[in-house]
């Protein structure tokens, strides 16, 4: 850029000094002009008297020393004529003077001869006239002075206005810029101190001042961005600890919950031995309010196996401790021998569990025991909560890679604000139903558990009819290639 402006400034100076040389041999012209008429008039001057008494021989012999003194003025030819315009007398050939003709002041021709024709008068009239031609101007005496002149000026604009517009852009322009490049790469670099503005008001003071504004903001983020990486820090610290707590606590619940599971079924055990000897009379006869208060023992103790087992079971997958053998299972038989199974718990509540339909064939990799277990949780789940209806129904369906099996009842449905916590660890429904019936809410969260095991899923869907469908899906047999033949399973998130 430093280069264009000296370049600009040497261009300026030629352009100026070609003008000051124009200039110069105008005004040499029109001085060259102005002696000439001058001259003219004074040769005009002295002819007069002896062309007014048409002398011929005087005005030749005057002509001849005109001639001899105005070579120093460069005359080249002089010619006299009458008031007629006839040649009176000239000062050289014909062939000298016949190119000479009146073409007026020549003010732009710089180098051309000047021609004056000046008028030779006697009391106010016209006598004659004098034409006077001087031979043209050397061209280095026309254009020598301006040609210095020229130079003069483009040696000053090198030597003065070049440098100093020089160190002036250097100062102005180059050196700011450098010190908003560094400015730049310090800020990139970290700093937050930097001042760049210097009070200029052109346009690098403001993108000094937009440095310097971008840099205080830059500082007051990171403060801010450094106050926040210090409270997360803080929380996750915290955080950190909070979940260490909770680990420890729920390493407690689950290790309470196994061992006073593990020391509830002796004495739950005993106590169904003995309301068991006592309903089938091995400890004598009894009158009927015995019978029905060993029946309603017997009954409480039932109840509270299950909820010990299911206790067991949640315990057991907290920790990553329940067992699975899988094997190859025809899912129809599993069904069909779970849903016969169940008219006794059906019969206590007035429900019928039926089939409907045919059971379609279904070969499956699983364990038998959790399988059961699955179907039994969904089917007595339905029988519990069917509301006063008289009918629980289970059919399967099979398609190219799972087998489903559902269980549908005709009770009061699920509200669906507790749809989300169906299939949580202890997490029952507030509802009539279950304030009237037993259990902590661990079926349906360890039948999912199960399922997934399987790779499979349990999941809920309203009844058309009214009341809750639940479906149980496992993949067919080979539809899994590494299925293992056992495993120690445990599920912690929620299924859903």
């Amino acid at each position: 850029m430093l280069v264009f402006v000296i370049a600009g400034e040497l261009l300026f100076g030629i352009v100026l000094g070609i003008t000051v040389g124009l200039f110069s041999a105008r005004n040499d012209a029109q001085h060259r002009y102005a002696s000439a008429r001058q001259t003219s008039a004074v040769v005009a001057a002295s002819l007069m008297p002896s062309i007014a008494d048409q002398n011929s021989e005087a005005v030749d012999a005057q002509l001849d020393s005109i001639m001899a003194l105005s070579e120093s003025v460069g005359v080249s030819c002089i010619r006299i004529l009458d008031s007629s315009g006839q040649v009176v007398a000239t000062s050289g050939t014909d062939a000298e003077c016949e190119n000479v003709r009146a073409t007026g002041a020549p003010v732009n021709d710089f180098f051309g001869a000047q021609f004056v024709d000046e008028p030779v008068m006697v009391d106010g009239l016209e006598v004659g006239r004098v034409q006077m031609r001087f031979a043209a101007a050397r061209v280095q005496e026309t254009v020598g002075i301006p040609l210095l002149a020229a130079a003069i000026v483009i040696l000053a604009v090198v030597l003065v206005s070049a440098p100093w517009t020089a160190w002036l852009f250097v100062r102005n322009i180059l050196v700011p810029v450098d010190e908003l490049r560094d400015g730049a790469i310090a800020v990139a670099g970290g700093r937050r101190d930097l001042t760049l503005n210097r009070g200029r008001e052109d346009e690098l003071g403001e993108l000094a001042q937009a440095f310097d504004d971008m840099s205080r903001q830059l500082a007051q983020q990171e403060g801010n961005l450094n106050a926040s990486h210090a409270a997360l820090e803080l929380a996750l610290q915290s955080e950190g600890s909070a979940r260490a707590e909770i680990e420890r606590t729920a390493k407690m619940k689950s290790e309470f919950v196994a061992v006073a599971s593990h020391e509830l079924r002796a004495p739950i055990a005993v106590v169904r031995l003995y309301a068991e000897m006592l309903a089938h009379g091995e400890m004598g006869r009894m009158s009927k309010a015995a019978r029905e208060s060993v029946s309603a023992i017997s009954g409480a103790a039932n109840r509270l196996n299950s909820i010990v087992s299911d206790l067991m079971d949640a315990a057991l997958l907290e920790r990553g401790l329940m067992p699975l053998e899988f094997k190859p299972l025809r899912l129809d038989a599993v069904v069909h021998q779970a849903t016969k199974e169940s008219d006794a718990l059906s019969a206590t509540h007035g429900v019928r569990v039926e089939v409907a339909g045919r059971l379609p064939s279904a070969l499956v990799k699983g364990d038998e025991v959790r399988v059961r277990q699955v179907l039994d949780n969904l089917i007595s789940n339905a029988v519990k909560y069917s509301a006063g209806a008289e009918l629980v129904t289970v059919s399967m369906k099979v398609d190219e890679s799972c087998a489903t099996v559902e269980v549908s009842d005709q009770g009061q449905g699920i509200d669906p604000d507790g749809r989300s916590r169906l299939f949580g660890l202890f997490s029952r429904l507030d509802s009539e139903d279950n304030r009237l019936t037993a259990g902590l809410g661990l079926g349906l969260a360890i039948s999912a558990r199960v399922a997934d095991a399987h790779s499979g899923a349990v999941s809920h869907r309203d009844n058309p009819g009214g009341g809750s469908v639940f479906s149980f899906t496992i993949p067919l047999l080979g539809a899994i290639d590494d299925q293992p033949d056992h495993a120690m399973f445990s599920v912690s998130e929620e299924a859903s």
